[in-house]
């Protein structure tokens, strides 16, 4: 949300000195246009940031990243398999040390920004089924209960 709102920013920034520069008269609307345009999409275009995002590997280090590059080469299983061991430790390692600090006397806002970021604040899920209201239940035990109508028994 931030980067967002930065881009936005650097856009607007940008766009508004541009069209600072566009005179008022001695040109046509249609030129005043072009040139508002054209501003817009020069701010846009040098504050947006373009390009390939490498995809992030948690606690991807260096000696992992080197094991990664041997087993791209080889494509030994055993590398796999350490890689894959590595990165478990390494999560691991991560995980015991970040609960470990959780503190919720000293700074809550950080241990609750975890556990929503986890997932564990989340609503639970709705139920599937359909909640029955006690006048429905009251409906269906009058229809249910009543005998059927005899004449001879009227009185």
């Amino acid at each position: 949300m931030k980067r967002a709102l930065g881009v936005l920013y650097r856009t607007f920034y940008s766009t508004e000195r541009s069209i600072l520069l566009i005179p008022v008269n001695n040109i046509s609307i249609e030129e005043s246009y072009q040139r508002f345009c054209g501003a817009v999409q020069q701010g846009a275009h040098h504050s947006i940031p373009r390009g390939f995002d490498p995809t992030y590997t948690p606690c991807l280090g260096q000696e992992c990243q080197d094991l990664l590059k041997q087993h791209e080469e080889s494509g030994d299983p055993d590398i796999a398999d350490h890689l894959i061991e590595l990165l478990d430790a390494a999560r691991q390692h991560r995980w015991e040390e970040l609960t470990s600090k959780m503190n919720f006397t000293h700074s809550s806002r950080k241990s609750w920004a975890l556990i929503h970021r986890l997932g564990a604040a989340q609503q639970p899920p709705k139920s599937s089924h359909l909640s029955v209201s006690a006048n429905a239940v009251a409906a269906h035990l009058i229809q249910v209960a009543k005998a059927p109508h005899d004449k001879k028994f009227e009185r």
